[in-house]
């Protein structure tokens, strides 16, 4: 996932990146990507970017992201997108796991997934500095 600022404040809105690469020899059909956002309070503004890749396309209605693509070798899929963050006392994660078709066949998986702590700040609004 690309590097975002993880403080966030009741109310706020969180922009986020998730970003699958594939390094294969061979093109895949039916690459997915499954985003679970915190607080369940769905994406706004999502879009799809893809490099060397194709057929984008998110199903956004479960309040996380699904997105199924194409990809040729070298190729990229990008989620952007921004989450309304709301009250809640538990400590948050924005998770991402990717998976390719079954006849891919990999080995190791284990960097398939990915997750970052969201921390609700108690001082954002007046101690600590606004990035």
């Amino acid at each position: 996932m690309a590097e975002i600022d993880t403080r966030v404040s009741l109310g706020a809105s969180l922009p986020i990146i998730v970003r699958a690469e594939y390094e294969g020899d061979h093109p895949i059909a039916g690459g997915r990507l499954f985003v679970k956002l915190p607080w369940q309070s769905g994406i706004r503004n999502a879009t799809c970017i893809v490099q060397t890749a194709s057929n984008c396309s998110m199903d956004l209605r479960s309040g996380h992201v699904r997105a199924s693509f194409d990809l040729d070798p070298g190729g990229s899929v990008e989620i952007h997108g921004e989450v309304l963050a709301l009250d809640d006392a538990d400590s948050q994660q924005l998770s991402a796991m990717a998976t390719g078709p079954l006849s891919l066949s990999e080995e190791d998986s284990i960097d398939n997934f990915d997750r970052v702590e969201i921390l609700q700040s108690l001082f954002r609004n007046g101690f600590e500095a606004v990035p």
